[in-house]
């Protein structure tokens, strides 16, 4: 009883503020949707899809070690491993990225970012930071330190994205805008947290290697799976930028991040403190099966009316509340609304693959979804127009998705309890 009812205080804690703070962008993103162009939406749709397959190149995973670490001293040690591998692949990355775009700008249409490419190294360390200190703090229960974070970085982005929008419109706002309010928390959690970064610990680096050592598994069935994974998930908008207009990527940007912000409104917030909850219960040896079907449950109802709102009423609502100008992105999210829902629901329960030590479970489904999506999306985008491009989408993600569900309840039912750190 005590550990449901903490874990309902938890959520609420973090729910709240992910609801107000998604409420208060949902609120500006009519004004939003009207001040930024298409092209706009779709640099910002390529900029935050590198970020997001990079990005655990950068940290390793080793991050996620900070839950199932037993001891003080190991999660200090992991979160200087952290540190020194997003500088090391921070520097490396920016030249990457230089060269890219001086030699073969072509290459996913990076062309079209312009100087913006260079903030990507930089967007994507703050991004793997600022995973790290919400880990620390899911650590230590220190939910609410989260929620404050969270309403900080949507307001800060509301600003600025208005601001950039009415007084800068040559730069994409929503793209700077994006990396500055994730710096911001980043500074936020660190104060909040009281973590004070001592360099002089990376004098020890035998120490710190000796702990990448201990963790080995999270690099190889966490993180490589993981870019593989996230490449899976932002595949759609490579293949788009590549093979189809540029206002067809727009149309896609904008369902798969704003339209269905009202679908995802408590998922990020439930998969953060369960995944604590889980983490907790697996190393005190305890049952979780039980939990996992009550979570489920409960996925089902709070995301399933919303997707069946937005599947009755999209082609209305959306030209409504968010211009003319996005006719055709109400109809493509129509067509994406049952396959949002298995990937939101799936998404919002798969740490419990990590919290259960079935890390090669995970990195098989990762491997063999972006085998079958690479086949699936390319023959796709080479044979049909843009609107069958989509249906296809729609159908291949309810498949992989139904099938990383089903691989989660099997680990929820079969959890390792022997994983020794």
């Amino acid at each position: 009883k005590l550990l449901k009812s903490k874990f309902i205080l938890d959520f609420t804690k973090l729910s709240t503020s992910g609801a107000i703070g998604k409420s208060l962008y949902l609120l500006f993103t009519p004004l939003i949707t009207r001040i930024y162009s298409p092209e706009q939406f779709a640099q910002f749709a390529l900029f935050t899809s590198l970020i997001t397959v990079i990005y655990p190149i950068y940290s390793g995973r080793y991050e996620f070690a900070i839950l199932t670490a037993r001891k003080e001293s190991q999660i200090k040690k992991l979160f200087y491993l952290t540190i020194l591998l997003v500088l090391i692949f921070s520097c490396i990355s920016f030249f990457i990225f230089f060269i890219l775009s001086n030699i073969n700008s072509q290459f996913l249409n990076l062309k079209s970012l312009n100087l913006l490419i260079y903030l990507i190294p930089f967007g994507i360390a703050v991004e793997a930071f600022l995973n790290t200190l919400k880990l620390i703090a899911s650590r230590y229960k220190k939910f609410l330190i989260i929620s404050k974070s969270v309403l900080l970085n949507y307001f800060v982005k509301v600003l600025l994205c208005l601001l950039f929008g009415f007084f800068s419109k040559n730069y994409n706002g929503l793209i700077i805008s994006n990396v500055i309010c994730t710096a911001i928390t980043c500074i936020f959690l660190t104060k909040q947290l009281n973590l004070k970064i001592e360099f002089k610990i990376f004098r020890g680096l035998k120490s710190i290697f000796a702990t990448a050592k201990k963790f080995w598994k999270y690099p190889i069935y966490n993180s490589i799976p993981s870019v593989v994974d996230n490449i899976t998930y932002e595949l759609p908008v490579f293949i788009i930028s590549m093979i189809y207009a540029g206002n067809d990527l727009a149309n896609y940007a904008i369902v798969s991040t704003i339209f269905i912000y009202p679908i995802a409104l408590f998922s990020s917030s439930l998969s953060q403190v369960n995944f604590s909850h889980i983490s907790f219960k697996v190393r005190s040896g305890l049952y979780i099966f039980d939990d996992t079907k009550k979570l489920l449950f409960v996925l089902f109802i709070f995301i399933g009316l919303p997707c069946l709102i937005l599947f009755f009423y999209s082609r209305n609502l959306i030209p409504i509340i968010f211009g003319n100008q996005w006719n055709d992105a109400a109809i493509y999210l129509q067509i994406l609304i049952p396959s949002f829902f298995i990937r939101i629901v799936a998404s919002t329960l798969s740490n419990i693959l990590i919290s259960t030590n079935r890390n090669e479970l995970l990195g098989l489904w990762q491997v063999g979804s972006f085998i079958t999506s690479l086949v699936v999306l390319i023959f796709s985008a080479k044979n049909l127009n843009f609107f069958n491009f989509i249906l296809s989408l729609s159908f291949l993600n309810m498949v992989i998705y139904s099938v990383y569900l089903i691989l989660i309840i099997y680990s929820a039912k079969n959890p390792r309890y022997n994983f020794k750190n």
